[in-house]
């Protein structure tokens, strides 16, 4: 099963029950009695579920109501982001509009989503970004490129990571060993095995002593991070809010987070007191009160109390 539990943060959302997925609301109700093999999370409007065809199983999207709003003839379809979505058909790439309308792209070999009105593409071996209107407005130079984030996007060159503007401008030398994006004005950086977290300036602002950084950098001002095995939450000085003591722990999302005990888990808020003990075997981020969890082969969708609105049969 190839369930992407932690992208599905979007209303209706997608659940999994006898081997097929379908879609509910806030309130446990299922939007359509459709079930399909494989299936997205919703984004701006519409969910790329996996149809029969003609010709065998191809990616179309639904509305939130179920309805088939862009035929099914994708080998692969992804999110839509910006009014974009990067999929595949005849064995190339493209981007289609939230109408469905195929835009050539066809002189680069790759896409990834855009973010801030930029995507990275890569022509040949090196990695570059264009606009929505897929104008190349920053030239392939690059062995890596990520998505841009609060301005900045980390890419790669000869191994080590740095941070770029819109321009194409390297704003933080190529120094690291790993980076992720900023949010919350701070992004982790690793150097020599160890994370820490530097500003939009480049600054060092919480040293590199971390074994781990989870979900990138800070979710409501907390950073979860680890210290040998076991996983706590930082403030943005690097000062311990939540003591080191899970098994992983993942970022805050409307106030709280999923975190892991003895194969198990739960959520706890702000201060680490536990709101819904561990009990869960996958637990997602709470997105408009709803979560998505399960223990073993039953999934829930519960509330922020803890109450289930809906479980698989």
């Amino acid at each position: 099963m190839a369930y992407e539990a932690a992208t599905n943060t979007s209303e209706p959302f997608l659940v999994y029950e006898n081997h097929k997925f379908s879609y509910v609301d806030s309130k446990g109700r299922s939007i359509s009695t459709a079930k399909y093999p494989a299936a997205r999370p919703f984004s701006e409007g519409l969910a790329a579920v996996l149809l029969e065809a003609v010709h065998g199983y191809f990616w179309g999207y639904i509305d939130m109501v179920g309805t088939v709003v862009i035929e099914a003839k994708y080998t692969s379809a992804g999110d839509f982001k910006e009014g974009l979505a990067v999929v595949e058909i005849d064995g190339r790439r493209g981007v289609i509009d939230l109408k469905g309308a195929l835009l050539d792209i066809s002189q680069f070999d790759e896409i990834r989503n855009f973010s801030e009105g930029l995507a990275a593409v890569r022509m040949g071996k090196q990695w570059g970004y264009i606009s929505t209107d897929r104008i190349l407005v920053v030239s392939p130079r690059f062995d890596r490129a990520l998505s841009f984030a609060e301005g900045l996007a980390h890419v790669e060159l000869g191994g080590k990571w740095s941070y770029i503007d819109k321009t194409g401008e390297i704003v933080i030398p190529p120094r690291y060993d790993g980076a992720f994006a900023f949010h919350e004005g701070l992004a982790p950086v690793q150097i020599e095995g160890k994370w820490g977290f530097i500003s939009k300036d480049g600054t060092l602002v919480i040293p590199t002593k971390f074994d781990g950084a989870s979900g990138g950098s800070f979710c409501e001002s907390l950073a979860a991070v680890a210290l040998r095995d076991r996983w706590g939450y930082i403030d943005q000085r690097g000062y311990p809010v939540v003591s080191f003591k899970f098994d992983f722990a993942a970022p805050f999302s409307e106030g709280l987070a999923a975190v892991h005990s003895d194969g198990m888990a739960g959520y706890i808020d702000h201060s680490g007191k536990y709101v819904i003990e561990p009990r869960f075997g996958v637990a997602t981020e709470f997105s408009r009160g709803i979560a998505v969890v399960s223990t073993g082969n039953v999934w829930y969708c519960i509330k922020r109390d803890g109450k289930v609105i809906w479980q698989s049969g």
